[in-house]
């Protein structure tokens, strides 16, 4: 049996941001006639929607879910006519029989057994609500972080509007019984293992190196290095890429070249530490004397 490669051509999308519901589309193919197929948050209904064109073609039961008060009644208003859209007001947790997914689900007459896939997109605690939905479907797309590096795992401090690594997904969907089906320039497609022999994996990093999403690190000398699949950039002031940010290398140009990296001028990384300590103390003075203090109190 041929395995089916799943493509985002986001060319030919209607709703969604990179193409996903053509991913999900190839999915649905394989599974079975008129699924239920879930989304949070819902927002507004249409705005970078990964499910609301099955509802809209009639081919699938769409659930969205939005805790957001104001955004739900334009949702509510903005599919009132879709018999095939069922609208949620709700913030989907962590909390098994509080307010997982699961229990959302069975609060409004909805089996979470008959789930076939998932589309998180909350900005922040997306892989721990994965991990802790209650339910088991055949696919999830979940959001992660593209300016993150792709290697150790980074999980979103709870509430905080950080994100998930690519890394962290994955490690999280593996121990779900899920493999990396596809990737878009922010959404991680994970399909379950019932269907590995229905569906090929993908190689993560070949696939994320396509894709020209920001990334940083540090070098030696202490220059900001923005780097993607496509290019690499250590310039004074840079694009942060999501966060609407810009950057600002930490140490001027004259600094980073008088230290030089690990075996540069010792006099030089003096004083580059002195004017980065001082830089610090200007910016952020009582957290500055606290970490001082805290190295100082240290064995």
């Amino acid at each position: 049996m041929n395995k089916v490669r799943l493509e985002a051509r986001p060319a030919t999308s209607r709703f969604s941001q990179w193409g996903e519901e053509n991913i999900v589309r190839e999915l649905l193919k394989i599974g079975p006639k008129r699924p239920k197929l879930i989304e949070f948050g819902g927002s507004r209904g249409f705005d970078n929607s990964n499910m609301i064109v099955f509802a809209q073609d009639e081919i699938a039961e769409v659930i969205l879910i939005e805790g957001n008060t104001e955004r739900f009644k334009q949702l509510e208003k903005n599919t009132a006519s879709m018999d095939n859209v069922h609208a949620i007001n709700a913030y989907v947790g962590s909390r098994s029989g509080i307010d997982s997914l699961s229990q959302i689900l069975s609060e409004n007459d909805i089996d979470p057994e008959d789930v076939f896939g998932v589309s998180i997109d909350i900005d922040g605690d997306d892989a721990l609500i994965f991990e802790n939905m209650d339910l088991n479907p055949e696919f999830a797309i979940v959001e992660y972080n593209p300016t993150l590096p792709l290697d150790g795992y980074f999980r979103n401090p709870p509430g905080k509007s950080m994100g998930n690594n690519l890394s962290e997904l994955r490690r999280t969907g593996l121990e779900l019984g899920f493999f990396e089906a596809a990737l878009t320039p922010t959404n991680l497609v994970l399909v379950s293992n019932r269907l590995a022999d229905r569906v090929e994996k993908i190689d993560l990093l070949d696939e994320a190196n396509k894709l020209d999403n920001p990334r940083f690190g540090v070098g030696y000398d202490g220059t900001i290095v923005r780097f993607s699949g496509k290019s690499t950039s250590t310039m004074e002031i840079m694009d942060a890429g999501w966060s609407r940010a810009v950057i600002i290398q930490p140490l001027p140009r004259w600094l980073r070249e008088l230290a030089g990296g690990p075996f540069g001028r010792h006099w030089g990384k003096t004083v580059r530490r002195i004017f980065s300590v001082a830089g610090a103390l200007l910016a952020r003075p009582i957290t500055t004397v606290s970490l001082i203090i805290s190295k100082r109190k240290a064995p």
